[in-house]
């Protein structure tokens, strides 16, 4: 068997959900069975929503800074844009033939 027919077989056995969902019934039911058990499902209850909550927290810090960044950088275009304004009419004072191209 070569490599180009094992890797779609193997991406194709690494994707069927049924198989991933099967364990994680089985080891839950053997877990809560017995006293003990029950002390390492919580264990392992408590290691899931850690993994689920990382993450999300990463992607939702990073997704805060880039907003402030984005926030930041749309106030200083603001301020600008205000400051062209404000000099624009200390420049409408000149004389108007100056500030004609063609003489």
């Amino acid at each position: 068997m070569n490599l180009q027919n094992l890797m779609p077989r193997a991406i194709a056995l690494a994707l069927r959900p049924d198989l991933w969902a099967q364990g994680c019934a089985a080891c839950r039911a053997a877990l809560e069975n017995s006293p003990e058990g029950r002390n390492l499902a919580k264990g392992l209850a408590h290691g899931i929503l850690v993994m689920l909550v990382l993450p999300y927290g990463l992607m939702g810090t990073f997704g805060f800074f880039i907003y402030r960044a984005y926030r930041k950088r749309s106030k200083e275009l603001q301020q600008d844009a205000y400051s062209d304004q404000a000099q624009a009419p200390s420049q409408q004072t000149q004389d108007p033939s100056s500030l004609h191209p063609i003489r």
